[in-house]
């Protein structure tokens, strides 16, 4: 399989499929534009990373994990050496087999929590490798592939005001659909079918996934549960988790851990 920059800290391959944790050591001026002929999934774990994946922020900070489909030609890199990652390599052919099950995207995107929990707990099986692990390692890297496909969105121009849809529901105190669609000079209806088919899920799915990415993101910074909790607009402890075990069949505790053993 392709090797990709960095310093391999720990690597596992089982039938088709390389988990990997690297270290970056390569400057962002030296990362040159390359193409991944594998499919890959990206966990970054930290340091800042640059990205032109659909749906990532030009630099992301904190945990977020990201799609390039076989055949992605991008420079996708951290700012800085140091920067920690996990790849989830799985072969084209692999790949391409699951994908005519399926309408999964075809461009590099974003990935939720969902798939950042399938990573992690990936990441802690190759430090604790063991006879059953050749197990865990596959089922953990088809349960990733099954959060690609479910996170399948039309891949074609995106409307600008749906962009601005976007960000308003990543806001502290988000409006109502009609509000959104009043401010997007568009039905409602219409609004929200556009949302679904463009990022793969209703306004009110992407509100929880953005409030769960920035409590995970809060918890890899420090925070206690019920700070992550009130930090990010969750009711109460008890609402956060609740909503992080229906994403992620994980408990804040638990996937705490699972973040605090890879230091």
């Amino acid at each position: 399989m392709q090797r990709y920059y960095g310093n391999y800290l720990l690597e596992r391959e089982v039938a088709g499929m390389r988990v990997a944790a690297l270290e970056a050591t390569v400057p962002a001026d030296q990362v040159h534009e390359h193409t991944h002929h594998e499919a890959q999934l990206v966990l970054v774990t930290s340091g800042f990373y640059c990205s032109s994946a659909r749906d990532m922020p030009a630099v992301s900070v904190g945990p977020v994990v990201l799609f390039n489909p076989p055949g992605t030609t991008h420079r996708d890199c951290f700012e800085r050496v140091g920067g920690r990652f996990v790849s989830v390599s799985i072969q084209a052919a692999l790949w391409n087999e699951q994908e005519g099950k399926s309408a999964s995207s075809r461009d590099a995107h974003r990935l939720g929590v969902g798939a950042m929990a399938c990573a992690y707990r990936l990441r802690a099986e190759l430090a604790r490798w063991d006879f059953a692990s050749p197990l865990e390692h596959e089922a953990g890297c088809y349960a990733l592939m099954s959060e690609v496909s479910n996170s399948a969105a039309c891949s074609g121009v995106r409307p600008a005001w749906l962009d601005r849809v976007r960000d308003r529901l990543r806001q502290d105190a988000p409006p109502s659909l009609r509000e959104l669609a009043l401010d997007a000079d568009v039905h409602p209806v219409y609004l929200a079918r556009a949302f679904r088919r463009h990022f793969g899920c209703s306004p009110g799915a992407y509100l929880r996934q953005a409030r769960l990415e920035r409590a995970v993101g809060l918890l890899a910074d420090g925070a206690s549960l019920v700070e992550a909790a009130h930090g990010s607009g969750f009711h109460d402890q008890s609402h956060f988790n609740r909503t992080l075990r229906e994403a992620t069949r994980l408990t804040p505790t638990t996937l705490r851990a699972l973040m605090r053993s890879l230091d």
